[in-house]
């Protein structure tokens, strides 16, 4: 069975926030009013959504430029 390794499933969140935006007055709602909930690694994950504005912004500490591509939606914004 594959594995994602951090940051794939942090990547995943923001890119699907990104997307949401981005199709917000096609499915009828207000992006601003997109929120992330979750349990144990799914809070993690819903945290990290809300406290990291970029995935860029954790990018060349401990991780690679590529590592943190945006591949869905990449011009929206989840910074508030």
């Amino acid at each position: 069975m594959p594995r994602g390794y951090f940051p794939a499933h942090f990547v995943d969140v923001k890119a699907s926030i990104r997307c949401l935006q981005a199709h917000a007055e096609e499915y009828g709602y207000d992006a601003i009013w997109i929120a992330t909930r979750g349990v144990s690694a799914g809070g993690h994950l819903a945290l990290l959504a809300r406290l990291v504005d970029d995935v860029m912004d954790l990018a060349e500490d401990a991780f690679t430029v590529s590592d943190f591509e945006k591949l869905a939606a990449p011009d929206e914004s989840i910074a508030s």
